[in-house]
């Protein structure tokens, strides 16, 4: 909201710098300077988030990147909770659940990740790489095609695709 102002107070504060001294004794451009800081300084009295999640989310990449990774989890689902729109806490939970190996619980948070945002290009490749460490080829592949569909440019799904039919091909000569 600010932003719209700061031109018109750059050009106010230069007309004054420019004036004689009288004009700072003015009642009116006292009055002036003095709603301009009140304005400008207002969300200032009680620093908050924009986002109610937001507290949570930053605590989470904290927590994370200490290597507190229990506790992560929980501001990522305390975040959820708060906003269950917000893209960043189901992808950051399912990367959680990739490192440690736990492919359905990967699989399921990018699943309700493509509910909130189902063109989402990345999650269509991730969620085909989970479902393809949890053997289910089939559901990789129509993960990957989608991913190639929504972005022809997606090199990494297109590679992703490719390897698993290489893949199979092999599987069925041997």
């Amino acid at each position: 909201y600010r932003l719209p102002l700061v031109p018109v107070a750059a050009l106010f504060a230069g007309r004054l710098l420019g004036a004689s001294r009288s004009v700072w004794r003015r009642p009116r451009t006292l009055a002036a300077l003095l709603c301009g800081l009140v304005l400008f300084n207002l969300d200032a009295r009680v620093p908050s988030e924009r986002w109610p999640e937001e507290e949570a989310l930053n605590r989470a990449y904290a927590f994370r990147a200490e290597g507190r990774l229990d506790a992560a989890r929980e501001e990522y689902l305390r975040a959820l909770m708060l906003n269950p729109r917000r893209v960043d806490p189901y992808n950051a939970l399912a990367a959680m659940a990739a490192q440690r190996g736990d492919w359905e619980e990967a699989a399921e948070r990018y699943r309700q990740l493509l509910q909130v945002a189902p063109d989402f290009v990345e999650v269509r490749r991730w969620l085909g790489e989970a479902y393809e460490a949890l053997g289910r080829k089939e559901e990789a592949r129509r993960e990957w095609e989608i991913a190639i569909h929504l972005a022809p440019g997606a090199g990494l799904a297109l590679a992703d695709l490719c390897l698993s039919h290489a893949g199979r091909q092999v599987d069925g000569d041997l």
